[in-house]
């Protein structure tokens, strides 16, 4: 019988961090003894050095410009790897706290998909009226201060008396000290453990899990028994906290300063992270073994990238492909071997083609493959909430749009779209520390031929990223294909009757009939906080069969939302079209268009409004909703969100638009009842 498979994947997880990799701190005691009965991958190499173009090839096999999920904006076509165990007849099973969902494409194979939240807080009892109160009132407005939301709970407390509710406030309040003094609780991995056990348990046999686990993730909050194993009773955890606020998208730009005592204290969270991670794995391994499953199962540990601590000046796993950030353990434990190690370099998009081997019953181990190519489609790509201000006085060369690593026996090349060629020595200087290109001038151009012949030459893309001509934003947020066919679908609906245009600028639509610029006398730099008045628009009632808004609303102050709204719904006639386009707020795009600068791309407050998937956003407007009709909140389909909601009087039809909302943002349109 072939075997069962479990795929576990901490996220950001280096190899040197690992004891079993010759860390100084025992942090993976657990996995140092499945080492002994399993195969340990000393030269394993991810394909890209943040996630979601990791796990794209690892699904999918392909190197990351092949699949091209390469920014967040993107997903795999298909996820090879669960579409090929399925067919040889596994059971295809996920628990995930991260990526593995519909959204990226990655999820749609499996069978079943388990997304376990994280930090979120266990209250003693659930069906308590004033914490669900409580709950939709800091969802719809936020909480100005501690004070306002006691003092909001005391008055609900008064109105609605509880015995459940004092006890789950009282619990709440507990929580939040022990929070406060650094005593953290399980972030999803002990969860998502005990879920895996009961979907596992009477699973039809063989199957495959994938069960991943961010803890290793910044922020590094580990349960306070294991921050004391690696980190000196003399460091208060007031220092722990401060250290804890660094950015590592600044830290990398230079723009903020990181000392050595907090970067010694961020290496000691992390340690304690895997540590309490090596935990988990050991409680899920003893779960198979006491039902009888480890004696058949392949059990496989991964990381998808690395982290910086500052080698290289870098933080993260931003910049560059260096080994702290590609170099990642691997351990499988196969029931038929008893134990070695691998010293071959290996990529880790080769465990798609091996699980399929493995499904049918052949009895291998992963071989080498002698070389691994990493791709890294920029810093561009990654940048969320730097104000562009600040990034523009980075020199953009120093980075390069594009890098590309190959990694072979005995070399490294770092090869980036500036034409910039690394070459390092992987038998003596493991760190990266001298670039022997100079003196390699062949060997250089050997491996330069080899990347050309995987995947091509580097390309800059920074115009990609910075560019935001209309073109370039359309393709940018969401993908151009797609946008497109967005526009021609408004386009059509709006040859139909006439067209009101909110807002100034480059439009979607620019034969709109009538267009009205909202906002106040700005400047042309900064466009944020437009407060509209209380002034109707400037146009009859139910004049118009089509209202757009296109980048427009993350202007608006967020006690204008509501207004305009309104506004819109009254000059719309029944069955009128209500479009509206918003830019994601964590995309250098926000920051890159400098009408947006310091606006975050989309405001806090209107992302309640769209990314909430319920009724009680559109409550907050103040309209008078008397249908709604949803999807699933929401419903992600073909890496879309597709947000139902209602105008007043009316439910949304099916005019919804499909349009990626992760780095595209959201587009909405509405349909008013006839």
């Amino acid at each position: 019988m072939p075997p069962n498979i479990v795929f576990l994947l901490l996220d950001a997880a280096r190899a040197d961090h690992f004891s079993c990799y010759g860390h100084e701190n025992r942090t993976t005691p657990f996995i140092d003894n499945l080492v002994a009965d399993g195969v340990r991958y000393t030269r394993a190499y991810s394909n890209s050095i943040f996630s979601l173009p990791s796990y794209g090839s690892i699904f999918t096999g392909e190197y990351p410009s092949e699949h091209g999920a390469v920014d967040w904006s993107k997903q795999i076509d298909r996820n090879q790897l669960v579409s090929n165990l399925n067919d040889e007849g596994y059971s295809t099973r996920a628990v995930s706290t991260h990526l593995v969902s519909d959204q990226f494409g990655i999820g749609n194979a499996f069978d079943n998909v388990d997304m376990v939240s994280v930090g979120s807080q266990n209250l003693p009892f659930e069906d308590d009226r004033i914490a669900e109160m409580m709950s939709e009132h800091g969802n719809k407005k936020g909480w100005s201060s501690e004070r306002e939301k006691y003092t909001k709970f005391l008055r609900l407390l008064l109105r609605y008396p509880s015995f459940k509710s004092i006890i789950n406030g009282g619990a709440q309040l507990y929580q939040k000290k022990k929070r406060d003094w650094g005593w953290w609780e399980d972030d999803g991995g002990e969860r998502a453990v005990e879920r895996a056990k009961e979907v596992v348990h009477g699973a039809p046999e063989p199957f495959f899990l994938f069960l991943n686990f961010v803890e290793t993730h910044d922020p590094y909050r580990p349960p306070r028994d294991y921050i004391r194993q690696f980190l000196s009773e003399d460091v208060s955890f007031d220092q722990v906290r401060s250290a804890l606020e660094y950015s590592s998208v600044r830290a990398t730009l230079g723009l903020d300063e990181i000392d050595p005592d907090q970067r010694a204290i961020l290496r000691c969270l992390y340690d304690a992270e895997i540590a309490y991670v090596d935990d988990q794995i050991r409680s899920f391994h003893k779960f198979l073994e006491c039902n009888g499953y480890a004696e058949n199962t392949v059990f496989i540990i991964v990381s998808d990238h690395g982290d910086f601590f500052g080698e290289h000046g870098l933080w993260g796993h931003q910049g560059r492909v260096y080994n702290e950030v590609c170099h990642v353990p691997l351990v499988i434990n196969y029931p038929w071997e008893t134990g070695r190690t691998e010293e071959g370099v290996v990529e880790l998009r080769q465990l798609c083609d091996h699980l399929r081997a493995l499904a049918t019953g052949e009895r291998i181990e992963l071989d080498p493959s002698g070389e691994a190519l990493v791709e890294y489609y920029g810093l561009d790509t990654q940048l969320s909430f730097v104000p562009w201000d600040e990034y523009s006085d980075i020199d953009q060369e120093e980075w390069g749009s594009y890098e590309c690593a190959l990694v072979t026996e005995r070399t490294k090349l770092l090869w980036n779209a500036a034409s910039n060629a690394e070459l390092y020595d992987m038998s003596s200087d493991y760190v990266e520390t001298k670039d022997i290109a100079d003196d390699n001038p062949d060997e250089v151009e050997r491996l330069q031929s080899r990347v050309s012949e995987l995947v091509g030459t580097p390309v800059d893309n920074h115009e990609r990223y910075r560019n935001t001509d209309t073109d370039r934003s359309l393709e940018f947020e969401g993908g151009r294909d797609n946008s497109i066919e967005i526009m021609k679908d408004l386009q059509q609906r709006a040859k139909r009757g006439t067209v009101l245009e909110l807002g100034a600028g480059e439009s979607p639509y620019p034969e709109a009939d009538v267009t009205v610029d909202i906002r106040e006398d700005l400047d042309d730099i900064d466009h944020r906080g437009v407060d509209i008045g209380n002034d109707p628009l400037p146009v009859d009632n139910e004049s118009f069969d089509v209202v757009v808004m296109f980048q427009v609303l993350e202007h608006v102050a967020p006690d204008s939302v509501g207004r305009l709204f309104r506004e819109c719904d009254r000059v719309l006639r029944p069955g009128g079209l209500l479009h509206v386009k918003l830019p994601h707020a964590g995309t250098i795009a926000a920051h890159t268009d400098l009408t947006h600068r310091g606006s975050g791309g989309t405001t806090p407050a209107v992302r309640r409004y769209f990314e909430g998937g319920s009724q009680q956003y559109w409550s907050d407007l103040e309209w008078d909703v008397e249908t709604w009709a949803e999807l699933s909140a929401p419903t992600v389909i073909s890496g879309s969100r597709r947000l139902s909601i209602s105008v007043h009087n009316a439910a949304v039809s099916d005019a919804l638009t499909n349009l990626p909302f992760v780095t595209g943002g959201v587009t909405i349109q509405a349909v008013k009842e006839r």
